[in-house]
């Protein structure tokens, strides 16, 4: 009598909150309530039912607050009545979606409590000790997981423990613990025979590969994910072409030299993607064009080159060497052409590669590589990009549908207006920065307004990729909170304001913690921290004056025209041409 009295009051409440005429939101709320009161009442089965009726309607208005909601409700009710597998995986899609949302309400805190507690048990020591492993310490929970996965018959607890263990690893902040679960959880599901588990395996191996080679993390640890990533890729075509390889681009640019560590992966459309793995410098001036700055430079490439095949794991055949425009630049202005030979025929010497390549990169051919390495291929014919280098400025745009590439450029960038200023002594910072006001000014009217007008497309263009050191130091320093992004949209009036900061707040403004109060998360609050750290390494407040002023006057006079701009900063743009030059020469468009 009482499961048929059950079973008629669930038709009743049912019938009575579909046939109601109520917003979904009500609905889906009236039974979330109800499914909470059975709980309450231990009336599992009943709860259930009512949480995934919410889902259902949650579902269908794709409102992903509500699906978050009716999925917390439903992993709960499935925890409480022990259905492990269902709990875990509706738990999970509420907190993804609550992560999406950056929504902590209190359903999203009762979520992952309750999966706290469900991996926690999931962990318990089934041998007999009685002691179960405290949920904080994700290497233990590797161990166990793989201490279950031995044991065919605690396969469910082996998932849940990886699970658990990437889960726990990410409130640690250390990469490599996380890097290790990522591998855990990876090397686990690429032993499944469903695609859903194949291809969450190849994202965790991807990621735990690219956090061990990030932190420097040598073999036996990666050795096993290569592997595995290899043999996923080549065993599962609905994954792609594959993981991709890792490559290094060393280039001598007018304030250092530079490397940046890729990993380089084509698509089915033969576009190519990648990801930073690493970047370092070692600081020169081969600008100087004195036997000392050329030899500094060249030992600089052979100590990067060393570093690509010893740390990195990558084969020379993978390392590729250039000289910027902005080098190019500044021997032309000083007559100092056959000089760049001495560099080129010097790296060759130092790497004992005579047929090694180093290309000198014309101002030309410069900003088209990085708008292929910065650019996405989908907004390749709506993108201008603009280069503020050290030695040179220089941009351009794909004409629409061709890989003609409409450029210009004019011979200064930050380096090279610092050190033409530094022929002049100044008494106060204000003196040099009226200084660098008035001979920008002389370049926007000499130089810059003539090679824009020159190209009448440049102005046309809606929106504009502003890349270079400059732009990482603005992007890093004056919005910190989006340093995990890519691309920074920016104003004049941010620009503006770094460089009156830079003048007459210079304290303020290279203050580390002045602006990190924008960052919420502990994590990006360090990372922000570490980066404008390594701004002020690269950058004293004369470079940065110069930048900020040169970069403000090309802003505004791309803004002389009826078409609205949106400027976007690169936050990775000052190794934009590398990767495009590496990208240039894998498909052989020479």
């Amino acid at each position: 009598m009482r499961k048929l009295f059950t079973s008629l009051f669930l038709f009743v409440v049912l019938f009575d909150l579909s046939a109601t005429p109520q917003s979904t939101v009500e609905r889906v709320s009236r039974y979330v309530s109800s499914s909470q009161m059975y709980l309450e009442k231990a009336n599992f089965k009943a709860s259930e039912e009512m949480a995934r009726e919410a889902v259902r309607l949650s579902e269908l208005s794709k409102d992903k607050r509500l699906m978050a909601k009716s999925y917390s409700t439903l992993g709960i009710a499935l925890f409480k009545a022990e259905k492990i597998i269902g709990a875990d995986k509706y738990l999970n899609r509420s907190l993804e979606l609550y992560r999406a949302l950056r929504e902590t309400s209190p359903e999203a805190i009762a979520a992952l409590s309750t999966l706290r507690k469900l991996y926690k048990i999931a962990n318990n020591d089934e041998a007999g000790s009685g002691k179960s492993v405290n949920p904080k310490n994700a290497e233990d929970w590797i161990s166990r997981s793989q201490f279950y996965r031995n044991s065919p018959v605690r396969a469910q607890n082996a998932t849940l423990s990886a699970k658990g263990a990437l889960l726990w690893a990410t409130y640690t902040k250390n990469s490599k613990v996380i890097a290790r679960a990522e591998a855990n959880l990876g090397l686990f599901q690429a032993q499944s025979t469903k695609e859903a588990d194949i291809r969450e395996a190849a994202t965790h191996l991807t990621n735990a590969r690219d956090l061990f080679y990030a932190g420097g993390i040598k073999s036996p640890e990666v050795a096993p994910v290569e592997q595995a990533l290899d043999e996923l890729y080549a065993k599962h075509s609905f994954l792609g072409v594959g993981p991709g390889d890792k490559y290094a681009g060393i280039e001598i640019g007018s304030k250092g030299v530079k490397m940046s560590i890729i990993r380089l992966r084509s698509d089915v459309k033969g576009e190519y993607a990648y990801s930073v793995l690493a970047d370092t410098a070692i600081n020169t001036e081969v600008i100087l064009f004195t036997g000392q700055a050329i030899n500094e430079s060249v030992r600089a490439v052979k100590t990067l080159h060393d570093i690509a095949l010893a740390k990195h794991g990558i084969p020379t055949r993978r390392v590729f060497t250039a000289i910027s425009s902005g080098v190019q630049s500044q021997a032309r202005k000083k007559n100092k052409l056959p000089l760049l030979i001495d560099i080129q025929e010097g790296v060759r010497n130092e790497l004992s590669q005579a047929e090694r390549s180093v290309e000198v990169i014309t101002p030309e051919e410069e900003p088209r590589l990085t708008h292929l390495g910065v650019v996405h291929p989908e907004g390749r014919y709506d993108a201008l990009i603009i280069d503020i280098g050290s030695g040179n400025t220089k941009g351009g745009y794909f004409a629409d549908g061709t890989l003609n590439f409409i450029s210009f450029w004019v011979d200064w960038g930050t380096k090279s207006l610092t050190n033409e200023l530094e022929k002049t002594d100044f008494t106060t910072i204000n003196d040099y920065a009226k200084a660098v006001s008035d001979k920008v000014q002389t370049i926007k009217v000499e130089e810059i307004r003539p090679a824009i007008s020159a190209k009448s497309g440049l102005r046309n263009k809606p929106r504009v990729i502003m890349s270079g050191g400059i732009c990482w130091a603005v992007a890093t320093i004056m919005h910190p909170e989006s340093m995990n992004s890519a691309y920074v949209e920016v104003t004049n009036e941010d620009v503006k304001k770094f460089r009156e900061m830079a003048v007459k707040e210079y304290a303020q403004l290279t203050n580390r913690d002045s602006q990190l109060y924008k960052v919420q998360a502990k994590e990006d609050r360090e990372k922000a921290k570490k980066e404008i750290g390594r701004v002020l390494d690269v950058f004293d407040q004369k470079a940065m004056i110069a930048g900020s002023d040169l970069l403000e006057t090309v802003m505004k006079e791309f803004n002389a025209t009826s078409v609205p701009k949106s400027y976007y900063l690169a936050r990775y743009g000052y190794i934009g041409w590398v990767t495009g030059y590496i990208i240039r020469s894998l498909a052989g468009d020479e």
